[in-house]
């Protein structure tokens, strides 16, 4: 995929999505339940960005990385909660804000998707995988998964997307990862935040528990994207 630029609708969300993950979002505020009216009816993806206190024009300025988005699912709950269950396609950089009304519009670019693989890079992602199969095992209970088998994606970009979405760590540090477009150095700074998650939930069994409860409460909405019936 070759580097280009468009056009997207923007919404200011409080995590990080990756592309190929699922995540529901609850919209809030008249403008951007509109924007996702807008979304639905002429079926085009919308550009999810992590909320920053500093407001999006700064975002814009230091060219941050989000994700493009489409639009799965939208409910309303019993006490007007807009629901979007929202799917990651591909990330972009910001360049700028071009409207502010009826929503949020914003120039985008999204670079080349084209990585070169070399040997460094598969033995880096093999690492990756089998390290991030032992915290899978740390995090999640075997009766978690049911009747579900883990399987990891092959692809090495892929594989950083998959484990970092399941990853419970803050926001600003999965952002980090997001910004990362070069590979290797994903993978690389992707390995060193996993062996310290796991070598902190050996050590800290509280830590452990708080994550496996967190974890049992996302795995529902975990994407078919790195396991298999």
């Amino acid at each position: 995929m070759s580097q280009f630029e468009t056009e997207l609708p923007l919404l200011e969300i409080n995590n990080v999505l990756f592309p190929h993950a699922r995540m529901t979002i609850e919209v809030k505020g008249e403008h951007n339940e509109f924007m996702v009216i807008s979304c639905l009816t002429r079926r085009i993806p919308f550009g999810a960005v992590l909320v920053s206190p500093d407001g999006l024009r700064k975002l814009a300025e230091r060219k941050a990385a989000g994700t493009a988005a489409g639009i799965i699912h939208v409910e309303r709950s019993p006490d007007g909660i807009l629901s979007v269950l929202t799917r990651g396609y591909r990330r972009f950089r910001l360049i700028e804000i071009v409207r502010e009304e009826p929503y949020i519009m914003a120039r985008v670019q999204f670079p080349s998707g084209f990585i070169t693989l070399h040997s460094g890079m598969l033995s880096l992602s093999n690492r990756v995988a089998a390290t991030f199969q032992r915290y899978v095992e740390l995090v999640y209970e075997p009766q978690t998964f049911g009747q579900r088998e883990f399987a990891l994606p092959t692809s090495p970009i892929d594989l950083a997307f998959a484990a970092a979405a399941m990853l419970h760590i803050p926001p600003l540090e999965k952002q980090m990862l997001l910004e990362i477009f070069n590979a290797h150095e994903l993978l690389a700074l992707l390995l060193k935040i996993l062996q310290r998650e796991i070598a902190r939930l050996n050590l800290d069994e509280d830590y452990k528990l708080k994550v496996r409860s967190e974890a049992t409460i996302a795995l529902p909405k975990i994407p078919p994207i790195g396991f298999t019936s």
